[in-house]
């Protein structure tokens, strides 16, 4: 047996070790295991210590460990059984072996229950001994093949789990994503029908209005009742080619300035808005001054909306609305905005035509028009 106290006895080339072992033992049961290794082809490695041995077995693969229970303090007790049982259980690769000077019965049937691989007496003759040992170290040496086809397989399991994992994560994020989207789809989807709902009902109303004077009362309530507490202000075009107040609804303009501030709007302010295609939404004073100009002192403090009524690329109306600025305009406003403003102009246009009804389309609103008769209307007068 080899170890730093002992030489091992020599063995031919065709008794060879295959296997190898640590042995923990002292007196007989060590000089026990230096005739019974030899025999089975098992080198042995001793230790001093059950640290020791289990260092050994960490280090490199060890197919036995032969115990002296006195000696590894593994006695035939509950508690000793537990010990054998958990060094079996960190070593699953290493066949446990306990050579006991006399063992009972119970004793052996204990042990090899706690995990022992064998129990072998000092006394058991070479040839038993050596195959039992040989036996015992072929099976250790199977089992670890067993485990490291297992690691392997873990390993592989692993990898694919780690992938799995990665996949799913993945995945979940698309899916967030993805739903995310239909959520904004969704929105988008209610929004557009809401629009139409919206869009239907104030067709519903307006069409049925073919004087001027009614229709712009109609509109602007329903679209003061859209956008909350607010000054609105509609401008007509007239004959002189000015723009010149319809109509409008007064919400918290002081009296004794109002009509000055409607006349600077019609003046200054209505006309940059003329041919305005979108909702113009002008909620601080930078948005106001570099729209207007200087005719942006007349809204001081103040958030404005605009937009032109055209029909066929001509302005029927401009359409102003403004608060104060802490209530601003939303794009949730523009967008409703957006809808009523190209109906508002499909009806002003058919008024238009009822009150133009005797002359060609493109002699409306014409003063220099030598066909112009007694029925020609200014929108604004």
């Amino acid at each position: 047996m080899k170890d730093r106290r002992h030489n091992s006895p020599t063995v031919s080339p065709k008794d060879a070790p295959r296997y190898t072992a640590v042995v923990m033992a002292q007196g007989d049961a060590r000089r026990a295991c230096q005739h019974w290794l030899p025999k089975a082809g098992i080198l042995a490695t001793g230790a001093d210590t059950l640290d020791e041995a289990e260092n050994l077995l960490t280090q490199g693969d060890f197919d036995l460990l032969i115990l002296e229970p006195c000696h590894a303090d593994i006695r035939a007790t509950r508690r000793g059984h537990a010990k054998l049982e958990r060094l079996a259980a960190r070593h699953p690769a290493t066949a446990v072996v306990v050579v006991d000077e006399s063992p009972a019965f119970e004793d052996a049937l204990a042990a090899m229950r706690a995990g022992a691989a064998d129990v072998l007496a000092p006394g058991t003759p070479v040839r038993d001994a050596s195959a039992r040992l040989l036996a015992a170290a072929t099976r250790a040496c199977k089992r670890r093949g067993e485990l490291a086809k297992l690691n392997s397989k873990n390993t592989k399991l692993k990898r694919l789990c780690k992938g799995l994992s990665v996949s799913r994560r993945e995945l979940n994020r698309q899916v967030s994503h993805l739903c995310e989207h239909l959520a904004d789809a969704y929105k988008d989807l209610a929004g557009q029908m809401n629009l139409l709902k919206l869009s239907a009902h104030f067709e519903t109303l307006i069409r049925q209005e073919l004087e001027l004077e009614s229709l712009l009362r109609v509109a602007v309530e329903f679209i003061l009742a859209r956008t909350g507490p607010t000054n609105a202000a509609v401008f007509l075009p007239a004959t002189s080619g000015d723009l010149s107040l319809g109509a409008y609804v007064n919400f918290d303009c002081p009296r004794d300035t109002h009509e000055m501030l409607l006349d600077q709007l019609a003046a200054a302010v209505a006309p940059k808005f003329e041919h305005e295609v979108s909702i113009a939404r002008l909620n601080s004073e930078p948005e106001l001054k570099d729209r207007l100009g200087t005719a942006a002192e007349w809204l001081d403090g103040r958030a404005l909306a605009a937009f032109s009524c055209l029909h066929e690329d001509e302005c029927l109306a401009v359409v102003t609305l403004f608060r104060d600025q802490s209530a601003p305009f939303s794009e949730e406003h523009a967008a409703e905005l957006a809808v009523l403003s190209g109906l508002f102009a499909k009806q002003l246009a058919r008024v238009i035509h009822v009150h133009h009804r005797h002359l060609p389309k493109k002699k409306w609103g014409n003063p220099g028009d030598p066909y112009a008769g007694p029925d020609d209307i200014d929108l604004a007068a």
